[in-house]
């Protein structure tokens, strides 16, 4: 009973922390995007484009805002950042540093790849992500590697055997790896 009576007491609690105000609570990484994308010309042009449509034709856009063109439908403008359907595109000056936050426990390409696809994008994010992680030392180390099977430097130094039967007839292959 008397733990029944502190959870109650804990409920009420948190109705009353519920009632505060979470206007203070702002994501930091959110903030910089803006800071960023407010200062990026390409990118207020892009909000720009996408705010009015897409009009006038491909060939009457910027080549940055033309990057974005087969995804048009997809883009939409909120708090002053570009969406891509749920992810969210990243302006130029911040790309370095999304770079380093999605490569930080350095799982390699596919699964640096598979955590982008699913928050950000920016033309080309795939090349970035492979060559990022082809420059990281760690992630090299890390890597599988399979041996390399020596070559032969003599005629039957290697070879290969195979036993096969064709209706009655019994037949075995041997041949010499240099040679073939």
């Amino acid at each position: 009973v008397i733990r029944a009576i502190r959870r109650i007491d804990d409920i009420d609690d948190f109705e009353d922390k519920k009632s505060i105000s979470t206007a203070n609570f702002t994501d930091p990484l959110l903030e910089n995007l803006k800071k960023s994308s407010a200062i990026d010309k390409q990118y207020t042009e892009l909000i720009e484009v996408i705010s009015r449509g897409f009009l006038g034709g491909r060939e009457k856009m910027s080549s940055y805002v033309r990057q974005f063109w087969a995804i048009r439908e997809d883009l939409s403008v909120d708090d002053g950042l570009v969406l891509f359907g749920r992810r969210l595109v990243i302006p130029a000056a911040a790309r370095a540093d999304i770079l380093k936050r999605l490569h930080a426990s350095h799982q390699g390409i596919v699964r640096t790849k598979r955590r982008a696809r699913q928050t950000v994008y920016w033309p080309g994010i795939t090349n970035d992500i492979i060559l990022m992680i082809e420059r990281c030392q760690k992630c090299q180390e890390g890597r599988p590697s399979q041996q390399k099977e020596p070559l032969p430097n003599r005629p039957f130094e290697v070879t290969s055997v195979d036993l096969f039967q064709v209706g009655r007839l019994h037949v075995i292959i041997y041949c010499c790896r240099l040679s073939g």
